[in-house]
């Protein structure tokens, strides 16, 4: 952790992005299955459809939804300056996809994020009263 806070903010930013994308892709399954309940898809019935393969779907949507809990969790619980402007930077594409995609979808990135961001915060504020 130490090792961390030493590099520059930059990398830190870089890592983190790393970290949480690596992590969002591991469990995007589980969060396309909230996804699913969430916004049951309608079915599409044309000849001009040409479907991608299962997992590649399921891996993007579920993969943009874990970004908005774990960039959050991680922006706020590693980075000590500029959270909000690494942010605001980290999720300007999800947050652009949720944008076109309608108000649910904003709606629940903005759920997600907010959880990532309590939970960082409860998780500080432990770890401050347990130094104490």
């Amino acid at each position: 952790m130490q090792k961390f806070q030493k590099l520059s903010l930059q990398n830190q930013a870089i890592l983190i992005y790393l970290l949480s994308l690596g992590i969002s892709i591991i469990v995007s399954p589980l969060f396309y299955k909230f996804y699913i309940k969430i916004f049951p898809p309608t079915p599409f019935n044309s000849s001009l459809f040409l479907p991608i393969p299962n997992i590649v779907g399921i891996t993007v949507t579920g993969t943009v939804f874990a970004l908005y809990f774990f960039l959050t969790f991680f922006i706020f619980l590693l980075i000590k300056n500029k959270q909000w402007t690494i942010w605001l930077i980290g999720l300007s594409i999800p947050l652009l996809m949720a944008l076109t995609s309608g108000q649910k979808h904003i709606f629940w990135a903005a759920i997600f994020s907010v959880i990532g961001w309590a939970l960082a915060q409860s998780i500080f504020l432990i770890k401050n009263n347990y130094k104490k």
